[in-house]
């Protein structure tokens, strides 16, 4: 008798987002807020933070690190989101608070903010449903990050609460690996080349 095939990898990758995305929704509001302060510490005492002129930030969904304290300490740092441009592409970032719906209902800037090209990007920092310390990222599986990211040389910046960390993320030739994560309790520099 055979032995059943390996997961595939579209396996592996869909029974990790289904236990990670469980444990955003079973993340108490305060105890996130509590959390994701500490992880945005932890990224304003990265050597890369101080240098970077140019920040892509996101707005987070429910259960995600929320970004809201690097916005008090960005001082003269341009900040910029994504902005879904369609099913398929690479996100686009703009200036300006995101303030519009976008069509996955993640708040957006508006379309009449100024378009920033990728090139000008110093640091993005990424939400992922799980990471690795290779600076492997399970993203919510739409791709959008992924595609971005090879087309800037940014400092690329990974977030996730401790409970987030695996020892490793399935990945496949279309992933784009972090160079750095950071979580509440310490910061990670990745070990894997970019992808």
């Amino acid at each position: 008798m055979k032995p059943p095939p390996a997961a595939t990898l579209a396996d592996q990758k869909r029974r990790m987002r289904k236990t990670h995305r469980d444990f955003r929704r079973s993340l108490d509001e305060h105890a996130r807020d509590a959390r994701s302060r500490l992880i945005c510490d932890r990224i304003r005492a990265l050597p890369e933070w101080s240098c970077a002129a140019t920040v892509g930030l996101y707005q987070s969904l429910a259960g995600e690190v929320d970004l809201s304290a690097l916005l008090v300490a960005a001082g003269a740092k341009a900040l910029v989101w994504p902005v879904v441009v369609q099913r398929g592409a690479p996100l686009e970032y703009r200036e300006g608070p995101p303030t519009v719906r976008g069509p996955y209902g993640i708040l957006e800037p508006r379309a009449d903010a100024r378009l920033v090209p990728l090139y000008e990007l110093d640091l993005v920092v990424v939400p992922g449903l799980a990471f690795d310390a290779m600076g492997g990222r399970l993203g919510q599986g739409g791709g959008f990050y992924d595609r971005t990211l090879l087309h800037t040389d940014a400092i690329r910046v990974g977030v996730c609460f401790r409970d987030q960390m695996v020892p490793s993320v399935p990945v496949g030739a279309q992933d784009s690996s972090m160079d750095i994560v950071v979580l509440e309790d310490r910061m990670i520099r990745a070990a894997r080349g970019r992808a």
